[in-house]
Formats: C-alpha cells, structure tokens, sequence
C-alpha cells in the first residue's frame, strides 16, 4: 500500500511525495506525475525516485 502524502507544495511545483509500506509496493506507484517525484519506504527507509524515462529508481 502507499499513501500520497504531498502534491504541489511552493517549492517544487508538479513534484509529488509518496510513502509506502514495502519495497514491493513501489510497482504499483502511478508513473504520470512529474519527474523529480519520490517516494520514501517505512518498511526498508529506502528511496525511491521518478525519472524522466517514467521509472522509479532506487537511490543509493
């Protein structure tokens, strides 16, 4: 499961934010928000990122 936690905030317009239970959870992200977009992983405090080919990545 995961939660849309941020969407539009002053700073990075467009740029979404997202928490999600396990890394697993991940693929079932939407992948038409913006590039830029992440989302954090309570389960293994991973993150992950969208990029500009409109997959999510894991940083690090």
């Amino acid at each position: 499961m995961y939660r849309l936690y941020r969407q539009n905030d002053d700073t990075q317009a467009y740029v979404t934010e997202y928490v999600a239970d396990t890394d697993t959870d991940v693929a079932d992200l939407p992948t038409d928000v913006y590039p830029g977009s992440t989302c954090i992983v309570a389960d293994s405090a991973s993150v992950y990122i969208l990029n500009a080919s409109k997959q999510w990545v894991k940083l690090g």
